[in-house]
């Protein structure tokens, strides 16, 4: 019965002391958004961009990235703005304030990098990205 109490006791200390080192892997690091990005933009209908003057058509991003923070700007057809976003792993999510013509607003944003292409959402429009060379 000693025998059988020392083998559990011992089994319970391997376990805790697995669990307290984390899982395997742990988080992993952030992808790199940063740098020269070309692409294409598609609006909503009722996308407050296309309302303020804004087209679908080629868009261009620059991004500085530090670490799991990204900020940068964004040119489009009849729009310019600027952006704030944090990274975790492959995904970035953020906010976008932007200005086109006489007006200005803002959207929250989400992405997703692959390699040196990226898929930007907001709630009125998606952006399509090529890392610029």
């Amino acid at each position: 019965m000693r025998m059988m109490r020392s083998i559990l006791l011992s089994v319970l200390v391997l376990m805790a002391l697995g669990c307290a080192s984390g899982p395997a892997g742990g988080v992993s690091d952030p992808s790199d958004f940063s740098g020269l990005w070309s692409g294409m933009i598609k609006m909503g209908a009722s996308s407050k961009l296309r309302c303020a003057g804004g087209q679908d058509g080629a868009v261009h991003l620059e991004l500085v990235q530090d670490g799991n923070k990204v900020s940068g700007t964004v040119t489009g057809l009849g729009f310019r703005g600027d952006l704030v976003g944090f990274v975790t792993g492959a995904q970035v999510v953020g906010d976008l304030r932007y200005t086109a013509g006489l007006c200005g607003g803002g959207s929250q944003f989400s992405g997703t990098v692959s390699g040196n292409e990226m898929l930007v959402e907001t709630v009125e429009s998606k952006l399509i990205f090529s890392r610029a060379r």
